[in-house]
């Protein structure tokens, strides 16, 4: 007979909590935000600022400044890898802008590159609140069980419209906001219609998706109570990567799972080999050609139009990247109509240079490092498996940014940086959590080994 993990409260950290509003309310509303509303409305008069997560991000940021700057304590958990890494990706961002700014620019390009400063400090500031800001592992853990939430009802929407062929946010009217344009529609691949739930496009919507999936299987696997709903949130997340029809998707989904799976039981380990491809079975038999569809994916990858440009990409990326090797052009100075080269990479590349990049490099680096040591550090392995999570989560997220211009989308920039900020908080609490427990579980349901 298996022995239960007793549960215990972490210690809390100086961000405090009045009337019951800590830094994970506060992002349960920015989840709201993010998700609720579609990524295309926003307050016009802001531009590309005006989407209402991104100005919830700007005052997270300021929240992040005020506090630090007012605080009388040090910052429970000491030094914190991604704190440094984001200052580093902060400070580098503001030398590129202004060396950009000492070049010529057209008008276009300066507007860009002052929209994209902003977005990024914005999603800087989503970043160090999280690390910084959650009291308890308690809390950690409740923040990750809502990103679960989170995934599953834009699943919902996203099977809903595969099924449905519509949209179903056009018809959103908020006040305040311009009506919800969906740059590509419905969109379609093959006989199918391709969902994107509330997100711009299908490619964001299924790196969305690559995310939180490790996120949901362990939340399902560590649950204590409503084991069963727990499933839930995976098993429809699990379909919608599938009906999204994304390259993008279906690739991040297996490289997330293959970090997560070696931590977990040899017995899970063989569920799971054996779960999986009933499952996609399952799924075939739901939707007829769904199979031949997502195989056409890959072995017509050649032909796909959306493949040779990226691959053509590399060449005029290049030309760009010689021109200003060190600090580049300028973030997002490299618009749209120049070339389309859905991979974030070079367009950190071309815009912030060889040491921008770096920087980038860096920060993913710091992410990772912090869930890898957080899964070492922390003795239940409830705590040890959310956070390797984490560390599949930021790998997924990361090989994401290979495939589309994620930092110029509000829903797959604000997700990786709240991945980030999670992975970060989870060694901080790692380090001062002692034994703590959030959701006890018995030896046998949890045995990180790698």
């Amino acid at each position: 007979m298996s022995t239960p993990v007793e549960p215990r409260r972490a210690a809390a950290s100086g961000w405090g909590s009045r009337a019951g509003l800590d830094v994970t309310a506060v992002f349960t509303g920015y989840l709201f935000f993010l998700f609720a509303i579609p990524a295309t409305m926003i307050v016009a008069q802001l531009g590309t600022l005006g989407a209402p997560a991104t100005i919830l991000s700007l005052l997270g940021l300021v929240w992040y400044l005020w506090y630090h700057l007012h605080r009388a304590e040090p910052v429970l958990g000491g030094d914190s890898p991604v704190r440094r890494g984001g200052l580093l990706f902060g400070v580098v961002m503001l030398v590129v802008y202004g060396h950009a700014m000492t070049t010529f620019i057209p008008g276009a390009e300066v507007t860009n590159a002052d929209s994209a400063l902003l977005r990024i400090l914005g999603m800087l500031g989503i970043m160090l609140v999280l690390n910084d800001g959650i009291n308890s592992v308690e809390r950690w853990r409740t923040m990750l069980q809502r990103l679960s939430i989170a995934g599953a009802v834009i699943a919902v929407l996203a099977i809903l419209q595969f099924f449905t062929g519509q949209l179903w946010v056009d018809r959103i009217s908020i006040p305040g906001l311009t009506p919800p344009v969906m740059p590509d529609g419905v969109g379609t691949r093959g006989q199918f219609t391709r969902p994107s739930a509330t997100a711009t496009n299908a490619i964001e919507f299924g790196a969305v998706l690559s995310m939180f999936l490790p996120i949901a299987f362990t939340n399902a696997q560590t649950a204590v109570r409503h084991k069963l709903w727990n499933w839930v949130p995976v098993g429809l997340m699990g379909f919608a990567a599938l009906v999204s029809l994304s390259r993008t998707a279906i690739i991040c989904v297996a490289i997330g799972m293959a970090i997560l799976v070696p931590a977990w039981s040899r017995r899970a380990q063989i569920q799971t080999l054996l779960a999986t491809p009933v499952a996609v079975a399952l799924a075939g038999v739901a939707v007829p050609g769904l199979l031949g569809t997502l195989r056409g994916l890959f072995l017509g990858a050649g032909e796909d139009s959306s493949v040779s440009s990226r691959t053509q990409s590399y060449g005029v990326a290049w030309s760009y990247i010689e021109r200003h090797p060190f600090l580049g052009r300028g973030f997002s100075t490299f618009l749209p109509q120049y070339w389309i080269l859905d991979n974030a990479y070079l367009q950190v590349l071309i815009g912030c240079g060889f040491i921008g990049l770096g920087a980038l490099f860096v920060l993913i680096f710091c992410a990772g490092r912090s869930a890898r040591l957080a899964q070492l550090r922390f003795r239940n392995p409830a705590d040890a498996l959310m956070a390797r999570s984490l560390l599949a989560a930021v790998v997924a997220g990361s090989v994401s940014l290979f495939f589309f211009d994620a930092f110029g989308f509000p829903q797959s920039a604000g997700c990786l940086m709240m991945i980030f900020g999670l992975a970060g908080a989870s060694l901080r609490l790692a380090r001062t959590s002692g034994d703590a427990t959030a959701a006890p579980i018995t030896e046998e349901q949890a045995a990180p080994r790698a």
